[in-house]
């Protein structure tokens, strides 16, 4: 009677379990569903199609703003390699310059961009919260000119709050983002009203005889895409589109800084080399920019 009743309890816990993962896997795919549906009815608000996809990566969703593509794209992996919430638009011919604006004191994927510079916009309770980089430096004062400072300052704070956000323009493209993972309706309208409001306030200032685009080339010289800075040494290259990068950038980056390539793979000493393990943390890859400063400057920062 007793292994009888052993026998039950066993089968009873069994089909506990079972029914648990039968929920649980019922409530996922459901939830799955129901975000789809949000993500369809937001690519019909801003005129765009939104492509799902499995795993971490959440998804795409894409339109256009001032005739350039633009792509809101979410990541959520759990041991940390990548999170995060941003809307990447195709600025290749149109961009004035580059222009970086992070929360002052974040450790945002931006952080080692930004110890160098920090630029006065005229407003000082933002200049206070947020560190904005430029090249050429007029741009920031273009972009944050008196009559639409107001509205700037405004669209960089909504965006704050809904993470930590951060904006980056690029030879290649603009990124307006979170390093969180958003997933209700009002904070993915909102980012996207955030990208689409820079969209016009880049597009809107006239590119700056102050900016000189350096060319991509096989060899070694020229900028990093990533922190702005020469490549001297620890330079790789896409192994796809051939952009050269600092090896410590694009480790940090995790990908290729060229807009829409997505490669993962670098090449190096004429070897294809596909990264394992963690991106850098913006506190190491701060630490390795400073060191080959340190190196190629003879003990000193560059100016």
């Amino acid at each position: 009677m007793e292994g009888c009743a052993l026998f039950i309890l066993a089968g009873a816990s069994a089909l506990v379990l079972l029914a648990l993962i039968v929920g649980m896997i019922v409530s996922s795919a459901s939830g799955r569903t129901g975000e789809a549906e949000m993500m369809r009815r937001l690519a019909a608000l801003v005129g765009g199609k939104y492509t799902p996809s499995g795993g971490w990566w959440l998804g795409t969703l894409e339109w256009t703003v001032r005739g350039r593509e633009a792509a809101l794209r979410r990541f959520d992996e759990p041991s940390g390699f990548t999170t995060g919430t941003r809307v990447v638009v195709d600025m290749r011919g149109h961009s004035p310059g580059t222009l970086k604006i992070v929360p002052a004191g974040a450790a945002s994927k931006l952080r080692l961009m930004y110890s160098r510079q920090d630029l006065d916009v005229g407003d000082a309770a933002f200049d206070r919260d947020f560190i904005v980089r430029a090249n050429p430096p007029s741009l920031a004062a273009s972009v944050f000119s008196p009559e639409r400072r107001a509205r700037v300052v405004a669209s960089v704070r909504k965006l704050s709050r809904r993470g930590t956000g951060f904006i980056d323009l690029r030879k290649q493209a603009l990124e307006v983002g979170v390093t969180e993972t958003l997933t209700g309706w009002h904070e993915l309208l909102g980012l996207v009203e955030s990208a689409n409001e820079f969209v016009h306030y880049i597009l809107d200032v006239e590119p700056s005889a102050g900016i000189l685009w350096i060319e991509d080339k096989p060899s070694g010289g020229g900028q990093c895409q990533v922190c702005g800075t020469g490549m001297r040494e620890g330079v790789v290259h896409c192994a796809s589109c051939k952009t050269p990068h600092h090896e410590e950038c694009w480790k940090y980056m995790g990908e290729c800084s060229t807009f829409a390539c997505k490669e993962t793979r670098y090449v190096a000493d004429g070897k294809v080399v596909r990264p394992t393990g963690a991106r850098l943390k913006p506190d190491e890859a701060l630490r390795r920019e400073i060191e080959r400063d340190r190196r190629e400057s003879g003990g000193g920062r560059r100016p």
